[in-house]
């Protein structure tokens, strides 16, 4: 399909699965070249059997965060979606091609580490040497470190995991948002089971986070315990003060963002 509507398609490679402050370096270079594109591919994940797991930053979130950008850099940040079905097969020079035939790319942007091509077979040398070969400005964005380690969806995902929501927030650029549906309990807490998150939540353990209805426009400071109840798995359960009865009116299976 041809990338959305652009005077001058600067392609983003990359995975883009945090949204952090590495891939924010990127849309920053590409803004300063022309109108950036983040080039995405669906069904990677079925084709090479990886194991299903949840995504770092739910999609509505996404959203929020490259217009957040946009507003930034005063350029849109565009989305283009690829089968990778269609592309797993190509060479590097033919991947090259197809971006400039197809979608027009009058550049392309990415980080130290991005390969490309049927088995990873190009990196940035590859890339470079074929942009010179087909007149396609490349430009390879050196990494983003934090507290001494480059910033990779890799690591924010482990840090995510291991419950230090401080250093994933520093490596994001923003407090990470959790997304799922509300439920009552039993015993009438307000919880959320891990089968209803939309996206990757924390280590078991106490947060401090603010809760927020985007129906209601409405938020609140609650403190988030993430646990694991045996027979019933993990699940956040929420404590707001006593004082505050700001959920009456919550329906089963609301939509909430936690923001820790």
């Amino acid at each position: 399909p041809p990338a959305p509507a652009a005077t001058a398609p600067v392609l983003l490679a990359g995975k883009f699965d945090a949204l952090h402050l590495g891939h924010k370096a990127l849309v920053r270079a590409a803004c300063e070249r022309g109108d950036p594109v983040m080039l995405s591919f669906s069904g990677m994940a079925e084709i090479l059997g990886m194991a299903k797991r949840k995504p770092l930053v739910a999609e509505a979130e996404r959203l929020r965060v490259l217009r957040a950008w946009a507003e930034e850099f005063g350029k849109e940040v565009r989305t283009v979606e690829i089968a990778f079905g269609r592309v797993r097969g190509y060479s590097p020079e033919e991947f090259v091609d197809f971006v400039i035939r197809e979608l027009g790319a009058k550049g392309i942007v990415c980080g130290m580490n991005w390969r490309f091509g049927y088995k990873a077979a190009g990196n940035i040398d590859t890339l470079v040497q074929l942009g010179e070969e087909k007149d396609l400005p490349v430009e390879i964005v050196d990494y983003v470190m934090c507290e001494g380690l480059r910033i990779s969806s890799t690591r924010v995902r482990a840090t995510l995991e291991s419950g230090d929501m401080a250093l994933v927030a520093k490596m994001l650029g923003r407090p990470h948002v959790l997304k799922g549906r509300a439920a009552r309990s039993s015993a009438g807490a307000l919880v959320l089971p891990e089968a209803d998150w939309i996206n990757l939540g924390p280590a078991d353990g106490r947060y401090s986070v603010v809760i927020e209805r985007p129906k209601r426009s409405t938020c609140v400071p609650a403190t988030a315990i993430v646990e694991t109840v045996e027979g019933e798995g993990r699940r956040v359960m929420l404590e707001v003060d006593a004082g505050v009865d700001w959920a009456k009116d919550l329906k089963n299976a609301e939509l909430v963002r936690l923001r820790f």
